[in-house]
């Protein structure tokens, strides 16, 4: 909405400075600019229309909503731009070999005491090839697995894999979440 609102005004106030517009119309070009650029990143012009109807609270501005909404979104249909949220996901990192995954499974590892992985990083384990750490369960908390997030005894991961190999890849991360052996 703050970005919609700046270029509004950026382009409101350059066209008073041109002599082509009243500077009472400024506002009004913010208030379309919003409306635009939400429903252009967000692929919901509707939403966008009764948003930003409602934080102006007139109905005056409905029609020229509507236009400006519907004409982000169609222009950006056509140049083929995605909704920000799914365009994010795409971007996010995924190893090429999980992405050819075939019969992707899950299943869950529990991280015993003095075990390789308690008290170690992410990073720190070489995960086996064609293989995700999806989560971290600790407790009732669910944590996104980072770079820098610590394994603790107690956790269970949860990993992804594809099905032919989630044997080899149980028995690795398994063994590295397993309690040491006593002598």
């Amino acid at each position: 909405m703050t970005l919609g609102a700046v270029l509004g005004a950026l382009y409101g106030v350059a066209m008073v400075r041109l002599g082509l517009l009243p500077q009472q119309y400024v506002v009004n070009l913010m208030i379309f600019a919003m409306a635009g650029y939400f429903a252009g990143i967000s692929k919901a012009p509707f939403t966008a229309i009764l948003l930003i109807t409602e934080m102006v609270g007139n109905l005056g501005h409905l029609l020229p909503l509507a236009v400006v909404s519907l004409v982000a979104y169609v222009t950006t249909d056509i140049f083929g731009g995605q909704p920000i949220y799914a365009a994010l996901l795409n971007r996010m990192t995924v190893p090429e070999s999980l992405s050819q995954l075939h019969h992707p499974v899950t299943f869950e590892v529990p991280v015993f005491a003095g075990s390789t992985l308690d008290m170690h990083q992410v990073r720190d384990f070489t995960w086996p090839t064609g293989s995700l750490l999806v989560e971290i369960r600790r407790g009732e908390r669910r944590l996104v697995p980072q770079g820098a997030a610590m394994i603790r005894a107690g956790d269970t991961l949860v990993v992804m894999t594809d099905g032919s190999r989630q044997a080899r890849v149980r028995a690795v991360i398994g063994g590295a979440a397993a309690r040491p052996l006593t002598e």
